[in-house]
This record gives structure tokens, C-alpha cells and sequence, in this order.
């Protein structure tokens, strides 16, 4: 227990004009008065009895007299008394000031009792109770063993609030909260209890103190404040007391709530409080409990306050700014506990409308700053703004799970918090939200994304949590808003102008759909957002993130006009808008010039896609169409595109080949290119004519169905694998003339042809040395022809002149345009042996050229091939062996290598029973330059 006993100061007199012996007062810089020069007297020897005697009856009489005392209250206070006769709070001159008196009690046999002044401070009506002029300062010097000195009886904030309201500020008419102190020999007495019913914010609303012949029997500071962002009013209360043993406690009410958080921020000199609040589903926060201060992280600075009132340092009243006055504002963090009132939450009774009414959500360790400085006056917007953007928005946890506007889309709520934002006219308002996440269907693939809208990009959401919000202000009637998710900031702007944009995604593997800016209207079970957008396989080919970038061209926007998203328990259920009972899947026609283009690369490589079905000239055979369904409740879904068509330029051959078809993606369905067809152009003509001269002299299969047969379709576009692939493969198996069954050793010519062409994109080539991208993107297209001519037939064997040739055109967002070319002259020995079968010797010589932008390769090479076909071709036997040497250099670096290569490879097949086939390669590499 740490006790400062109040001991008793003589008065000084001041008056300069009639008494100039007593010198002049000034300020020191603590505030404090100090007797300063005199006029000759090297040093005054002060009587007490007659200089009392002369303080009381010249104030008494003489109403320019003046008299100071410097005094100490208890536990740590010092304050200073000015006693003036006149007051400052009724107009001049009156006799409503303070009150110096003397006390000399007398008893019989001539015993005389000791002075006792007394002093009574003047009218406050103001307050409705009395104070005197002077300064009253509470010091941090509680002594600590660590850090001395630097510790307030009263505490940090409440000494701090004391202190701006009494001692920071001179000598002022409201200076000591006393109603009445009494000096006497034997120590003061006390017994004043100070009121101010009118304390509001940062105030002083008690000062009571009962002191007995300067022992002190009990001392109560109380101030007031308020919380932000919930305008919670809150009260503290500092008592110290002494008990019967003699020892003195302190007890420390810490913070308590006076009030619920419920956005009313009005006070009694300012009724029209200058925020607007858009609440949302969060009414407000109630029964407030545990505050407790958190310092770390402060709010000062000096605020220019040009409108309304401020609260008067000299006297505590109100006064308007007039042009302006400086006030400084302390804000400081505090946690707190409070039942929050949530509208929405699920399971909660409905209100006429059909809407939960919600209820009351326990939340710990709300965050929220309370007011230390200026007193009386609520901060500004801006200010306040400040504040909650300096911890990005103030509120505290939760957990419940909302219905949002009874529409039947659930959300699971993890926090309450308020922001601050602009409205439509650029005016600071404060919007509250309740921040989770929307439980989105188990199935289907369904995920919360962002769009930014300066970099047109779609983002997975980083954030654990999404705000749900309503445009509502409090305390005006407008109809019922939706709710809408989105960022607060943004909530005033229309939709499709916001730089953050939350959208649902639907992920149907190889296609996605997009609905931007959810939002919910009152007890309606539908999604609406802005129109969806569609990234089909094509254009996720060129996205680099979970949806292709959303601007003209990138995305197709879905006509969903005639169709509404209906939200049922299981999911959501595409529905006719008209009538949100009946089904309807969304159906739409492209337009006749849709297209779009993944892949452009000028003289190397064009590959688009045609909404519409297209001949090999490019006319128009009728426009594509788009169908897509969904239906959570049968756990459905369909994504098709009808009547499409891919078209590759290849170097300058435009419109070398097209490939049309469907694109179908289903639930329980592997993606698939149903139907696909390949439209050669007219760049094909020369080859696919010798093809069909062959087949139709050579087969007896159908042309048609070794085409179809022939086209191999991949896409890899998996909602787990955000790196889409596409690969189209066309082989035109060899076709020969004669025929197998119809060749024979005999045979006097020989010809055989075949054909592949394809477009691939980001499949993984090799990394180049200098750095360019492993991901690859192109077409190509390749003729092989091969033609045997008999010279020499004797008995069963005949000599063959044989000529071959691979011509191979391609283009390569990597390599850039490239051509092979390898051809190759031999002779070939064929021998028919009776019973057993053909037996075929072949030996060759050729050359080989590749080359692209990158590398350059010439070679020559040697092959011996020896075949055997027995027993009518049931078992087939072939070994071939090839020798080349190649010059290959990189036009880049200038680097030439030799390579030598010989290949060995076996083939043996045994009808339906084995089919081996092994190669073993040996190559050495030399770099020459």
C-alpha cells in the first residue's frame, strides 16, 4: 500500500499594484507558478498567523486580491488553486467564485484551537457541481525496483485522460475537481464528490475524495470513453480506499460496457454525428465484456477540426471551431468479448418475408480502439477510416452458417468486421461484414476465384475468408437490397466496374464457367451474378491460370437471358426464368463470324477455331451452337459444343486442313471430340488424289473409314492441372498397290504411299539453351511415297530398282518453320521359295536434310534390310540395319558436330500369337567446330 498524504502550503497573495513586496507570479514549464524578483528585499521572512490573517481579510475585502496555493490529493496529485472572487461561468463581476474562510474554533479556559482554512470552489452550473481554477496534474511516480518512475496509480489511459482534461493545459478555469479542501496544522480534509453527468467521451465523469486530517479514506477517479467501430460506451472506475487495519487498496474496475455496439455514435453537443453505417447482416455487438487494452499498436496525430464543436480546454464546455481548431486524437487497440447479432443465420425462425431472423453468435477477442483524446467530440470520418484500415478492419471471430436472404445459398460465417469504403458520391461511409466462405456443391467442381479487373486476370482466392454485404444505410428506409459477396471498398460500384470480382467457377474439366458478382435477393432461390463466361477447351489452351483472362476475345459471355441458376440443397439447377419451377438448359447460337485463335506465330503457324461448321474454303455451312445444363439434384451436368471446326495454317499454305466436329463434356464422361472429321484444303488436293487413285486401284477397304480411323484427338484439361494440352494426330495408313495378297516376287512394279499431318500445343519439348519456353506449340504434315521397278527376273528371283523418299513440312512456335527430307535409291533381291514363302534382300544408299531456324542437318546414310515371309505370311521375319553420318550445326551458337549412328532393329511376328519388335542404336558425337 502506497499512501501521498495531502500536507498543508501557505497561499501566496498576488496583488502587483497594491502589495508589490509579494513579487510576481509566472508559469514554470510543469504548469506550476513560481514567485519570481521582488522590489529590493533580498529575502521576505514570512509569519504564518499574520500572513493568513492578511490572505483572508484582503480577499475578503479587496476583489483585485488574488491568492494561489500549490497543495498535493491524494496518491500522486498535485495541484494548484487559483482563488478568484469573481467566476468564470456567469457574466462579471459576481461573487460566485471560490471561497478562502478562516476557522478558529475557541474553548473555555482560553484554549484556542489551530487555524483551519477553508476553501470552497466556485459554481459550475454547467456541471451542476463546483471546481476551482488551477491545474491538477496525477504523476507517474510510483517507484518500481526495474523501471522507476514510470507508473500512475491510476493507470496509463486513465491518468492520461485525467490529465488532458486537468493538467495539460496551464492554469484554466476548470482546473481542480475539488468541491471543497480544508488546510489544517494536523494535515488537510477532504470530503468532496465531484461529479460531471455530462462526461461522454475521454472524460472525467468522478473525482471523489474523503481525506481526514490528511489520512486518506477513500479516492474514486472514474472517466468515460468510447469504442470503435461499434460507438460501444464504456466506463472505468479507479477506487482506492482504506481498510481498518490502516492499509490502503486499490481495486480497478478495467473496462465495462455501458452500452451495446449498435453504431450510435451521437453525443450531447454533437446529436448529428457525421458516419454512415451500412450494417448488413451485423446489427450490432452486445452484452460487451473482458475489455482489455492492447497498446501496439496506437493511432496519433493532430487533427484539424474545421466543422461542429469542440470541448474547451479552459472550462469544458462546448464551443463551436469557428475557422478551425487543433485537437489531438490518441486511439488505442483493445480486445473485448461481445454477443454479435447476425441476420441470415440458418435455422433461424423466418420473418414474413421468409428471411432467418437470425440471432445472437458469441465472439472472443474482438478487436476494436477506444478514445483517449480529443475529449467530448467523436473523431472524424476520415479518421476513422484511418483507424480501421490501419488493422484492416476491426471486428473479431464467429461461427455460424447463414442462409443468405433466405435464398437458400449457405455461407459459413468465420468473422464480423467492419470496413470503410466511398459511396457514389465519394463520401467516407463504413460498411460491416460477415467474412467466410460460400459452401459451394460437393460435385462438380465448384470453386470461389477472383477477378482483377486492371489485369483482366482470374486468381484462385488467396484469402481465407470473403465479406457478404448489403447497400442499406442505417437509420433510412430503402427498399430491401441483395447481399452481395464482394469487397467492401467496392460495394457502391457497379458490378461489372470493380477492380476485385468474386465469382463461383464451375470446372467441367476440359470447360469452365464463370459467374462474376454473386448476389442473392430477398427470399428468391436463385444465383444471380453478371452474365457467366464461358472458357472453352480452345481458349483455356492459351490461359496460364484457372480461367482465361476475361476480356473481348478470351472468354464467350453465355446468353442466359431465358435461363435463371436456381439454389437447391444439393447445388444449384438451371431453370427457366419465367417460371423457376420448370427446367431449361441455356441454348445458344454462335454468330456466323465467331472465332477465335490460340495460336499465331505470322508465316510459321495459324491454328483457330470456327463456331461454325466450314467447308475447306471456308464457307459457311451453318452456325455452331452451345448447350449447357446443370441439375445438383440428379447430380448432372452438360457442357456441349455442336458443330465447331479447328483450322491450321501451316508456313503459307492457309487453310491446309480443318478439323470439325463435337465437344462434349458430361458428368460421369470422359471429355471427348465426338465425330471428328478431317477437311483437307485445297493445298492436299495433289497428295489425297494419289491416295485415292491408290486405294481405289490397290484396297478393297473404304477410304472414308481409314480416314476416320486415323485421327487420334487428346486434350488434357484437368480441374486439378491448370496447364491445358491439345494434340491432334491424322495418319493415313501406307497404302500399296498391289495389294499384299496379290505381290510376288515377279511383281513388276511397286508403289506405296502414306501420309500424317497434326497440330499440337504445350506439349514438353527439350529446354533450349538460350532460355526459350519447354512448352511447344505447332502442325505438321508428312508424305512418304516408295515405288519398286523389276530389272532383272530370273526363274524366282528378281532384282528391284527401288527409290524412296519423306517429305516432312512443319512449323513450330519454337523451332520456327522446319523441313525433312530424306530419300534413299537400292536395289532389292526378292526370292520366292515354294512351301516356304518371300524372301527379300534390300540394300540402299540416300541422303537425309533437316533443318529449321534453329539447326541445320545433312547426312547419308547405308541400309540393309533382309525379310522373310513364311508360310503365307503367317510368320514374318525382318532385320535391318542402318549406317548414316551427319553434319549437325546450331545457327545460333556456330557449334558443328560429326555424328556417327548405326541402328540394329529386329522385327518377328507370328500371327495372333507373338509380335517382337527390339532396337539397339549406337551413336558417336564429335564437335568439329
Amino acid at each position: 500500500q502506497i499512501s501521498w498524504e495531502p500536507v498543508f502550503n501557505l497561499t501566496f497573495p498576488f496583488n502587483t499594484a497594491k502589495d508589490p513586496a509579494f513579487g510576481i507570479l509566472k508559469y514554470d514549464t510543469d504548469g506550476i507558478p513560481a514567485i519570481i524578483g521582488n522590489t529590493g528585499l533580498d529575502a521576505v521572512t514570512l509569519a504564518p498567523i499574520p500572513l493568513t490573517n492578511t490572505v483572508i481579510n484582503n480577499y475578503a475585502n479587496d476583489t483585485n486580491f488574488k491568492s494561489w496555493s500549490l497543495f498535493t490529493l491524494p496518491n500522486g496529485m498535485v495541484s494548484l488553486g487559483r482563488y478568484n472572487q469573481t467566476n468564470h461561468y456567469f457574466p462579471q463581476p459576481n461573487n460566485d467564485g471560490a471561497k478562502i474562510e478562516l476557522i478558529k474554533a475557541a474553548f473555555k479556559d482560553g484554549v484556542n484551537a489551530g487555524l483551519q482554512i477553508v476553501t470552497k470552489a466556485g459554481a459550475n452550473p454547467g456541471e451542476n457541481n463546483k471546481v476551482f481554477e488551477g491545474n491538477t496534474t496525477q504523476y507517474f511516480n510510483v517507484k518500481n525496483l526495474l523501471v522507476p518512475g514510470t507508473w500512475s496509480i491510476l493507470g496509463e489511459t486513465v491518468t492520461d485522460i485525467f490529465n488532458d482534461e486537468f493538467g495539460n493545459h496551464g492554469i484554466i478555469a476548470r482546473g481542480v475537481p475539488v468541491e471543497r479542501y480544508d488546510f489544517t496544522g494536523y494535515g488537510a480534509q477532504i470530503f468532496s464528490h465531484w461529479l460531471n453527468n455530462n462526461a461522454e467521451i475521454a472524460q472525467v465523469s468522478q473525482s471523489i475524495f474523503d481525506v481526514w486530517k490528511g489520512r486518506v479514506a477513500k479516492e474514486i477517479i472514474q472517466v468515460r470513453s468510447i469504442i470503435y467501430p461499434w460507438a460501444i460506451r464504456v466506463v472505468r472506475t479507479i477506487t482506492l480506499y482504506r481498510s481498518s487495519t490502516g492499509f490502503e487498496y486499490r481495486v480497478d474496475s478495467g473496462w465495462r460496457a455501458d452500452s451495446d455496439g449498435v453504431y450510435d455514435f451521437r453525443t450531447r453537443d454533437e446529436p448529428t454525428v457525421n458516419y454512415v453505417f451500412h450494417p448488413g447482416v451485423v446489427r450490432g455487438v452486445y452484452n460487451v465484456r473482458n475489455i482489455v487494452e492492447n497498446n501496439l499498436a496506437p493511432y496519433k496525430r493532430t487533427w484539424f477540426k474545421d466543422y461542429g464543436v469542440y470541448v474547451n480546454d479552459n472550462d469544458g464546455t462546448a464551443q463551436p471551431v469557428g475557422a478551425g481548431v487543433n485537437l489531438e486524437l490518441e486511439l488505442i487497440p483493445v480486445y473485448f468479448d461481445a454477443d454479435v447479432f447476425i441476420h441470415d443465420v440458418d435455422g433461424t425462425p423466418p420473418d414474413v418475408k421468409g428471411v432467418p431472423q437470425g440471432t445472437y453468435v458469441a465472439s472472443k477477442k474482438m478487436l476494436g480502439y477506444l478514445q483517449k483524446a480529443p475529449k467530448g467530440v467523436i473523431i472524424s470520418p476520415e479518421d476513422f477510416a484511418a483507424v480501421i484500415n490501419l488493422q484492416n478492419g476491426l471486428g473479431g471471430p464467429v461461427d455460424t452458417t447463414l442462409n443468405i436472404n433466405g435464398s437458400g445459398q449457405k455461407m459459413r460465417v468465420s468473422r464480423v468486421e467492419v470496413k470503410s469504403s466511398v459511396d457514389e458520391t465519394n463520401k467516407i461511409v463504413f460498411v460491416s461484414a460477415a467474412a467466410g466462405m460460400p459452401v459451394l456443391p460437393k460435385d462438380g467442381s465448384w470453386s470461389l476465384v477472383s477477378h482483377d479487373k486492371t489485369s483482366k486476370e482470374v486468381h484462385p482466392i488467396t484469402d481465407t475468408t470473403v465479406s457478404l454485404i448489403r447497400n442499406g444505410a442505417l437509420g433510412s428506409y430503402t427498399p430491401p437490397h441483395a447481399k452481395e459477396i464482394t469487397v467492401p471498398s467496392e460495394l457502391f460500384k457497379t458490378p461489372t466496374d470493380r477492380l476485385t470480382q468474386y465469382g463461383f467457377l464451375q470446372n467441367t474439366d476440359t470447360q469452365k464457367i464463370l459467374y462474376r458478382n454473386p448476389y442473392f435477393n430477398v427470399a428468391e432461390n436463385l444465383l444471380h451474378s453478371t452474365m457467366p463466361d464461358l472458357g472453352d477447351a480452345y481458349r483455356l489452351l492459351n490461359s496460364k491460370g484457372v480461367f482465361p483472362n476475361l476480356d473481348n476475345l478470351q472468354t464467350i459471355d453465355l446468353d442466359a437471358k431465358g435461363c435463371a441458376t436456381k439454389i437447391i440443397e444439393q447445388g444449384y439447377q438451371m431453370v427457366d426464368k419465367a417460371a423457376t419451377n420448370v427446367l431449361k438448359s441455356l441454348e445458344q447460337n454462335f454468330d456466323n463470324n465467331a472465332s477465335f485463335t490460340f495460336i499465331d506465330k505470322p508465316g510459321i503457324l495459324k491454328v483457330y477455331v470456327e463456331y461454325l461448321k466450314s467447308d475447306k474454303d471456308g464457307n459457311n455451312l451453318g452456325a455452331g451452337s452451345l448447350n449447357v445444363d446443370l441439375n445438383s439434384q440428379v447430380n448432372n451436368w452438360v457442357n456441349k459444343m455442336n458443330d465447331i471446326t479447328m483450322v491450321v495454317d501451316l508456313v503459307d499454305m492457309k487453310r491446309l486442313f480443318m478439323i470439325g466436329g463435337k465437344f462434349d463434356t458430361q458428368k460421369g464422361q470422359a471429355p471427348e471430340f465426338k465425330g471428328p472429321k478431317l477437311i483437307p484444303g485445297k493445298d492436299l488436293k495433289p497428295i489425297i488424289e494419289i491416295l485415292e487413285v491408290l486405294e481405289a486401284i490397290g484396297t478393297s477397304n473404304d477410304y472414308a473409314s481409314l480416314v476416320k480411323k486415323g485421327l487420334q484427338i487428346a486434350m488434357s484439361n484437368s480441374p486439378n492441372n491448370w496447364e491445358y494440352k491439345f494434340q491432334a494426330d491424322k495418319e493415313i495408313p501406307v497404302l500399296q498397290f498391289p495389294p499384299a495378297y496379290l505381290d510376288g516376287p515377279t511383281t513388276p512394279l511397286r508403289l506405296e504411299a502414306s501420309m500424317k499431318l497434326g497440330v499440337y500445343f504445350n506439349l514438353a519439348v527439350p529446354i533450349p539453351p538460350d532460355g526459350l519456353p519447354g512448352l511447344s506449340a505447332g502442325g505438321f504434315i508428312e508424305f512418304g511415297a516408295k515405288l519398286s521397278v523389276m530389272c532383272v527376273s530370273l526363274a524366282a528371283a528378281t532384282v528391284y530398282a527401288v527409290g524412296q523418299v519423306t517429305l516432312r513440312i512443319s512449323g513450330d512456335t519454337v523451332k520456327g518453320p522446319g523441313l525433312y527430307m530424306k530419300m534413299g535409291f537400292g536395289i532389292e533381291l526378292m526370292v520366292g521359295i515354294p512351301v516356304v514363302g518371300n524372301v527379300s534382300v534390300y540394300y540402299g544408299v540416300g541422303i537425309e536434310i533437316s533443318l529449321d531456324t534453329k539447326d541445320i542437318t545433312v547426312g547419308a546414310f547405308i541400309v540393309f534390310r533382309g525379310r522373310a515371309e513364311l508360310i503365307g505370311g503367317l510368320v514374318t521375319i525382318t532385320i535391318q540395319i542402318e549406317a548414316s553420318g551427319k553434319i549437325h550445326k546450331e545457327l545460333g551458337s556456330g557449334r558443328t558436330d560429326c555424328i556417327a549412328q548405326v541402328t540394329f532393329s529386329i522385327d518377328v511376328s507370328i500371327l495372333f500369337v507373338i509380335d517382337i519388335h527390339d532396337t539397339e542404336q549406337w551413336q558417336e558425337a564429335r564437335q568439329i567446330a
